[in-house]
């Protein structure tokens, strides 16, 4: 496929796609063996997460997959991927790959230099100035709780999990901790922070040495806290559900100064 022609393919693909001026051109338009590996790569999953590095996206965007379909342009070797009938950029989506979520266009054997292989959490964050992880009058820096609990056996014996979030008013307020401890639970691990706007993702890093098994995977969202009037916040829950799913259940602040407790 000559420049030229991948030049303007990729222009009747912003076309269909409505993109933003900002949005960077990179795998949009394929040859044979680029699509035919990123449909067999997409047939073999149910969800893909859109980010953009280039973009310069501070968080992704899951989608459930429904249909995927290789489009042909004219009588060329020029081919774009159809995603629930909308044209996409297979640098700007990641599949699930083992217990991370891996670009599809590097699967595919395109590789960019500006474009992460992998779905780290660090990418979100790393340009993330500490002003964006404060509100307009409180900061989310504390402690915060959520203990969960479900009844097993005959007898109806409650098992009880206590889950503690620890978020660090200092220079590394990106990373921060998050505990779960209970019976035959003892999970230590290190998260990162995605702003977007007043709520904040939770995103598990990695798991420190002490960590006691691994119930979810680097990258996975584990739960987002949102801003509610008075400075109270309510949780979405994501990967990290509760035993028991009641309205209203939600981490609560339990202390405004973590230092103190920190490990």
């Amino acid at each position: 496929m000559t420049t030229s022609s991948r030049i303007v393919a990729f222009l009747g693909f912003c076309v269909l796609l409505q993109a933003k001026p900002s949005l960077a051109a990179h795998a949009s338009i394929l040859n044979a063996v680029e699509m035919k590996k990123s449909v067999s790569l997409l047939q073999k999953v149910r969800t893909v997460r859109h980010f953009c590095a280039p973009c310069a996206d501070t968080a992704w965007q899951e989608e459930r997959i429904r249909r995927v379909d290789p489009s042909k342009h004219g009588p060329s070797d020029e081919w774009s991927i159809l995603l629930n009938d909308k044209p996409v950029d297979v640098a700007y989506l990641y599949i699930p790959s083992g217990r991370n979520w891996r670009n599809l266009a590097d699967l595919a054997g395109i590789s960019y230099p500006d474009i992460p292989p992998q779905l780290d959490s660090m990418a979100l964050y790393s340009n993330t100035k500490q002003s964006e992880l404060l509100g307009d009058n409180l900061t989310w820096a504390g402690v915060y709780e959520f203990e969960d609990w479900a009844q097993y056996g005959s007898t109806g014996n409650r098992s009880t999990t206590l889950y503690t979030l620890t978020l660090f008013d200092t220079d590394s307020l990106a990373s921060a901790r998050f505990h779960a401890d209970g019976l035959e639970t003892f999970h230590r691990m290190q998260v990162a922070i995605v702003p977007e706007g007043e709520n904040l993702h939770i995103v598990l890093e990695n798991y420190l040495r002490e960590n006691y098994g691994e119930p979810f995977a680097p990258g996975d969202t584990l739960f987002t806290l949102r801003r509610q009037a008075g400075g109270e916040s309510a949780t979405e829950w994501k990967r990290l559900r509760p035993s028991r799913p009641e309205p209203g259940q939600s981490f609560k602040r339990i202390r405004l100064n973590p230092l103190q407790f920190a490990d």
